[in-house]
């Protein structure tokens, strides 16, 4: 009887912690993800404004800006203070 239960109790604990790990790896998949497309839309805003100018930064901020918000993604912090 004492064995049943010491093996009910790994049992559980095994499928607790395979339950966890799926969780953990789900978000950090997701994480990935989101900062995949991040990197995607900085990435187009520098082949649109290329130069590391004044004007053509604010310019990539606010077409960064508007990327991100097209897919939902949390807002990031500008390059250079808005005028």
């Amino acid at each position: 009887m004492t064995r049943l239960i010491t093996a009910a109790g790994l049992l559980a604990a095994i499928v607790a912690h395979s339950a966890g790990a799926a969780t953990q790896q789900y978000l950090d998949s997701r994480s990935l993800d989101i900062w995949k497309q991040e990197d995607a839309c900085i990435a187009d805003s520098v082949k649109q404004f290329p130069d590391h100018d004044l004007a053509s930064l604010q310019k990539r901020d606010r077409s960064v800006d508007a990327c991100l918000a097209a897919q939902d993604l949390p807002p990031r912090a500008h390059l250079v203070p808005d005028p």
